[in-house]
This record gives C-alpha cells, sequence and structure tokens, in this order.
C-alpha cells in the first residue's frame, strides 16, 4: 500500500489520527472534516533507525509496533527522520522523542513548514498547521507539565485516550467529549504494582527506554490498555 501526503483524503485523516495531542489541529479540523472511515484496520511497514516498524491504522487513532509490541513512548531521534521525504517525515513524527534533546520549535518549524508545503495541504494553512504540530509535539501545547506517555483507543464514534501521569503515579482516563469527565486511577502497590515506579538510581527521573525499543514498561503499558478498554465499555 502506497501513503501519499499529496492525498488530500489520506492527508486529513492523518493529521488528525496521528497528532490528537496537538488540540490546535483538532480545532483545524471542525471546518475541514477528516475522512477517517477508508483507513479502518489498515497496515503500513515502514523501516527507520534500522527497525522494521508497522504502524496500524484505526479510524480515530493510530498504533505503531515493532514485532508485537506496541510503542506508546516516542524514541526516534529527529535526526533520523528531519531529511527523509515528506511522506516518510509525517509518518514517523509522532514516535520523534521531542523530550531528550533539544528540539526546540526555532529548529523544527521550518521543517515542518518545508514538509507540509510539499503536501496536499493548501498554502494557507501551512504555517498554522506547522505551528500547531509544533505547539503539541515540541512545547506541549504550553502545558506546564506533561505526561510520560499517552495512549488511544476508540469507539466507531469516538477516541479515548489515557496520560500516564509519573509523578502522581496516576492513570488518566478520557475522552474528547467535553461532556465526560476525566478518570484517574492510581497505579497498584506491591506484588500488583506493574513496576510502575521505576526511576534510574539517584535522580528520582522516569527511567528511559533501551535504545530502540521505544517500550518504558510493557508491564505498565498493558496495565493501562485494560483499563481503557474497560472504561470505554462503560459508554457502549
Amino acid at each position: 500500500m502506497k501513503l501519499s501526503m499529496k492525498d488530500k483524503d489520506f492527508l486529513h485523516y492523518w493529521l488528525y489520527a496521528a497528532f490528537p495531542s496537538c488540540l490546535g489541529i483538532q480545532r483545524y479540523f471542525s471546518a475541514n472534516p477528516p475522512c477517517t472511515h477508508r483507513h479502518q484496520q489498515a497496515q503500513y511497514n515502514v523501516v527507520a533507525a534500522g527497525k522494521k516498524i508497522t504502524i496500524w491504522m484505526y479510524r480515530h487513532h493510530i498504533e505503531y509496533r515493532i514485532g508485537e509490541r506496541a510503542l506508546y513512548q516516542p524514541c526516534l531521534s529527529y535526526d533520523v527522520v528531519k531529511e527523509l521525504d515528506s511522506d516518510m517525515y509525517l509518518l514517523l513524527l509522532p514516535i520523534v522523542d521531542m523530550a531528550t534533546c533539544d528540539y526546540r520549535s526555532e529548529r523544527v518549524l521550518p521543517d515542518l513548514k518545508r514538509h507540509l508545503s510539499e503536501t496536499a495541504l493548501p498554502a494557507a494553512h501551512v504555517e498554522e498547521v506547522a505551528y500547531d504540530i509544533c505547539c503539541g509535539l515540541v512545547d506541549g501545547n504550553g502545558a506546564e507539565d506533561e505526561p510520560l506517555w499517552m495512549i488511544w483507543d476508540e469507539t466507531e464514534e469516538r477516541r479515548y485516550g489515557a496520560f500516564w501521569w509519573q509523578d502522581a503515579q496516576e492513570l488518566q482516563l478520557f475522552t474528547e467529549d467535553e461532556d465526560i469527565p476525566s478518570e484517574y486511577i492510581t497505579a497498584p502497590q506491591g506484588e500488583e504494582s506493574c513496576s510502575c515506579a521505576r526511576t534510574q538510581e539517584g535522580n528520582g527521573q522516569p527511567e528511559q527506554p533501551a535504545p530502540g525499543t521505544c517500550v518504558e514498561d510493557e508491564a505498565l503499558y498493558d496495565w493501562a490498555k485494560k483499563k481503557l478498554s474497560e472504561w470505554i465499555l462503560t459508554f457502549v
């Protein structure tokens, strides 16, 4: 399957499904609705940094996997993707780790504008969308603190998310429906703890995933995914 960001329908789907934390883009789609039904259950394989990565596309979100492992925490270096063609750049941008290196908006924004200008995005919206992606990926939409990682799931009608707040050891479950309040679940303790609180020795910072794996703690991910699925079932 050949995916091209020059296809307006696919570009709109990708911006909607791949960047749910970029709030400005979601506002953009209130005037430019994405076509989501064409990409349900689609798969696409790419190779980056010597790893074969599978992109699973759903109606309202996407997932990345290496082998059977879900990649829920960004791990690729920006330097790996910035010189790729615009299709590959945008396909891999959601799993670029912007937190571990000095990726400032001033550095990323010109690249985003250049790549987006080579897609089907109208020229009048290139700067706006580039800025929105930068805010979401690089600047955290201005938030003072950010979740360590986030995962997504969905029903036919809407997208649901789970944010892992490392300092509080809490999982926040939420949906984009403003009428549904978030729910917070404290990580299990003791023998059932899922190794939630591993930190690097001595500095109190979250332990980083092994190079090239994008996986910080598979047990914690499995627990969070289960809790998110159970929560979604209360609405269907």
